[in-house]
Order: structure tokens, then C-alpha cells, then sequence
């Protein structure tokens, strides 16, 4: 539930992000082309650097997602402990997922215990992070202590092909290094639109490092070399970082715009702008807000399937099979949590259950009647205390229920449940009994010792139940 508010956070962070992006520009543009025709030109450059950085972003929000993904971090944790072919299966699956929903050229996963690099095929190799040219990036990543980083590389396979890659940290709750992951996308759309926008507006559009290294551009950057060492001192430095930094050429309508991406440590360069020539062009702010749009849905359908998938993993982690109860899992973690951080002082009720006759149903019925009685006894326990607190199926016929809601009459509870027991009829299990007990936390000192209290008057009243229709509790 956390992760899914945490989702459901980011969307709305980014839906305001894009609607108040497109609101100011709309604004800005009316303002400016009645007022000052040189912030025209800011207004294109900012069209253009929300476009590709909306695009650029989006795999560095898939990455840091992926370094927060509870799976993941759970893998790495037990990465010794695991089966060789078992964790290559895991990472293969979990990996390709992420290729799949994005459309990546490289989902991977680097394991700072074992050094072991895992990717859509599972396990790949042991890193040589000292030696091999190929696997140093990794250590000057790690010791650089940067969350992550953004680089542009080629592909050995295809060398026309360019490449972003995000790295990102994987910690652990105490922030200790777990490994490392990243996914890599391919740059061809983006090089494309900085193209598109070149061809209509007549400018040249470079994505440039602090020391004017091209990161980004459509064209052959030779063209661009003797522009860059043309490039004033001032525009590149750590003031303008806020703001879009202007350079007049001498006796010319045309700028150059200089903008700091934070999320990147890159700067995008406009060159040749001219800011007369277009003061009347609504198109780009039309264009811009149906970009935005489309953005935020991607990033909607991708948060979406996030956490989706997330929401999957945690029911297959904490929610039993056959009942929909918690787990086994779930009740550990529950009451290491309350253990820990719950007051002492604070109310609560532990009550244990166990079905009572299960063997016989499945000796003389089958086992799919047994299971039938069970999703009974779950159906039963959940409608009258799961309002109040977690219910758990803690074994095969037995279960937990803890309250830490404020109840003011167990009884009035407890008589609900009895009642509803009885009402109980299943399709090939004609009655529901279950023996149980309950505990008050004033009654002892401990959590622990509420479930030693619970669980005794449980079998007390099991054993009394056995007494009452004289049969053996070990053969029924």
C-alpha cells in the first residue's frame, strides 16, 4: 500500500509538473509576443528543452524505480543463499519485464557481493571491476558516491547506434551497497525530433557536458567544434543554472540560448535563434502541450504497470493461495514490527483458530473439500474481524487474528463469529466448527506471551469440543 500511495505521489507531481509547464508557456507566449519580442525566444527554447527532457527523463525514473523495487533489493539480499540457476531465472524473468513494458535496449543488474553482472539472460558473467576495460565502470561508479548517472555511450554490435545509460545504486534499508542496475535506450527518436526542430526553426540544438563535450545533436559534430569554442565563459558556469543564458551575435537578430539540465549535468545549446522571424508561431506551444499530454500518459501507463506488477509481487509475498488471508510471512513480519515498535501500553487482542474435523473431511471427501472448508473458515474469520485488525493463516488449518484497532466489546465480536460459523454451509462441507482463543495484552507482558495465552485456551476449548462429541482430536 505504500508503494502503491508512493506511485500514486509521483503521478500526481508529474501532472502538475506538465500542466503547469504548459499553463506558463501559453501564458508567456501571449505576454511576450505583445510586450518583448526577444522572449520569443526563450519560449522556443523552453518548448524545446521540456520536449527532450521529458523524453530523457523518462529512463531515469524507470531506473531509480527500479533501485527502490522491494524484489530486487530482497534478491540481491539473498543472492548467496539462492541456487546458481535459481537467481539467474529470477533476474532473467524481472529484467526482461522491464524490456518488455519500456522498450529498452538493456535492462541489468550488478551484484556488489558477487560481483555477478545479470541482464535479459540471466546471469552474464563475474565482473572484473579492476581489469577488464569493460567492468571498470563500475568501480568508478561506486566510488564516485553519486545515486546515479547519466552517460552516453555506442553499441559494439551496431556502432551507428547511440545510447543513453542510467546507473543507479541499489542500498538497503541501512543504506549499504547491494550492487548496482541500469537500463540503457536507444537515442534515434530523440536525435530525430532535435532534427525536426533544426529543420523549422532554422537553429542548430546541441546537448553539451560542462567542458562543451556533445552529448546529444542530429548533425555531424564537427560542424559544431569551432561554434563551441566560440561559447563565452559565462554562459556555462554554475549562475545560470536556474535560467536560460543569452549571447548576442554582434550586428544579428540571432542568439545563442544556453539551458543547465540538472537531471543530467548537461547544458542544451540553441545557436542561430532567431527571435523575430518567428513571433507569431502558436503552432510550437500547440504542438508542445499535445507532447505533454502524451508524455504524461506514457508516464501514467508506465507508473500504472510499476506498480501493478509490484502489487502482484507483494500478493504472491505476504497472501496465502488458497484463502486470501496473510501468511505466514506476513504474521512474522506483523509481529517483529509490533515487537518493535508498537507500545507496550497500547491494546491488543490476539485470537488463534484452528478448524476443527479438517482430517476427516479430507479422508472421507477429498481434498478439495478440505480446501473448500478452509476458504470457509477464512471467509468466516475475515467477515467478522477483518474490519478491526489482520487476519493471517498462519498453517494448514490453523489461524491468526490480531486487532490493534480499538474494540470495545471482544465478546460481542467473538458471539458475531460464533454465529456466523454456524451459518456457514458449503457446497460439498455441510458445517464449519473451529475451536479458538483469545488474549488481551494486559493479561501479560509480551506479544509473545499473548499468543502462549491465546494459543493454550484454544486447545482448551479444542479439546473440550472433542470431549463433547466423544471422538479422538488425532483421528478427526
Amino acid at each position: 500500500m505504500k508503494k502503491n500511495r508512493f506511485f500514486l505521489l509521483m503521478l500526481m507531481v508529474i501532472v502538475l509538473c506538465f500542466v503547469s509547464s504548459t499553463v506558463i508557456s501559453t501564458v508567456s507566449l501571449y505576454r511576450v509576443l505583445q510586450k518583448h519580442a526577444l522572449k520569443n525566444g526563450e519560449i522556443i527554447a523552453a518548448g524545446i528543452y521540456n520536449d527532450i527532457n521529458s523524453r530523457l527523463l523518462e529512463p531515469v525514473i524507470v531506473a531509480n524505480t527500479l533501485a527502490s523495487d522491494h524484489f530486487l533489493i530482497e534478491l540481491l539480499e539473498n543472492e548467496e543463499k539462492m541456487d546458481a540457476e535459481e537467481i539467474s531465472r529470477e533476474m532473467d524473468e524481472y529484467t526482461t519485464s522491464y524490456m518488455k513494458n519500456f522498450s529498452y535496449r538493456t535492462v541489468f543488474v550488478a551484484s556488489e557481493k558477487t560481483k555477478a553482472y545479470y541482464t535479459y539472460d540471466g546471469f552474464y558473467k563475474i565482473m572484473d571491476v579492476e581489469n577488464d576495460e569493460d567492468d571498470v565502470w563500475y568501480q568508478k561508479f561506486v566510488d564516485s558516491g553519486k545515486k546515479y548517472t547519466v552517460m552516453l555511450g555506442g553499441d559494439e554490435e551496431y556502432p551507428d547506434l547511440w545510447l543513453i545509460y542510467i546507473d543507479v545504486r541499489i542500498e538497503d534499508k541501512e543504506g549499504n551497497l547491494l550492487g548496482v542496475c541500469g537500463v540503457s535506450m536507444e537515442l534515434e527518436e530523440i536525435q530525430k525530433q532535435i532534427a525536426k526542430y533544426e529543420k523549422q526553426y532554422g537553429i542548430d540544438i546541441l546537448f553539451t557536458d560542462a567542458q562543451g563535450n556533445i552529448q546529444v545533436g542530429s548533425g555531424d559534430a564537427k560542424k559544431y567544434a569551432s561554434f563551441l569554442q566560440k561559447l563565452p565563459e559565462k554562459i556555462i558556469k554554475e549562475d545560470d543554472h536556474d535560467n536560460y543564458a543569452y549571447e548576442k551575435e554582434p550586428e544579428s537578430k540571432n542568439y545563442t540560448i544556453t539551458k543547465y539540465m540538472e537531471k543530467f549535468d548537461w547544458y542544451m545549446v540553441i545557436h542561430n535563434l532567431d527571435t523575430y522571424a518567428y513571433i507569431n508561431n502558436y503552432v510550437l506551444i500547440s504542438a508542445n502541450v499535445v507532447v505533454f499530454l502524451l508524455c504524461l500518459l506514457l508516464l501514467g501507463i508506465s507508473l500504472h504497470v510499476i506498480a501493478k506488477r509490484d502489487r502482484g509481487l507483494f500478493n504472491s509475498a505476504y497472501t496465502d493461495e488458497l484463502t486470501g488471508l496473510y501468511n505466514r510471512r506476513a504474521y512474522e513480519e506483523g509481529l517483529d514490527r509490533i515487537r518493535k515498535d508498537v507500545p507496550s501500553e497500547k491494546r491488543i487482542v490476539v485470537a488463534i483458530f484452528d478448524v476443527n474435523g479438517l482430517k476427516e473431511v479430507n479422508d472421507k471427501l477429498g481434498h478439495a473439500s478440505g480446501d473448500e472448508l478452509l476458504r470457509g473458515a477464512a471467509s468466516t474469520i475475515r467477515s467478522v474481524y477483518g474490519s478491526y485488525g489482520k487476519c493471517y493463516r498462519t498453517g494448514g488449518d490453523e489461524f491468526v487474528v490480531i486487532l490493534e484497532e480499538p474494540v470495545e466489546k471482544l465478546s460481542v465480536l467473538n458471539e458475531s463469529f460464533e454465529k456466523a460459523a454456524e451459518k456457514w454451509h458449503g457446497k460439498q462441507v455441510a458445517e464449519l466448527n473451529i475451536s479458538y482463543g483469545a488474549a488481551l495484552s494486559e493479561e501479560v507482558c509480551s506479544i509473545d506471551e499473548q499468543i502462549i495465552l491465546a494459543d493454550q485456551r484454544m486447545y482448551f476449548a479444542k479439546k473440550a469440543y472433542y470431549q463433547r462429541i466423544g471422538k479422538d482430536r488425532r483421528n478427526y
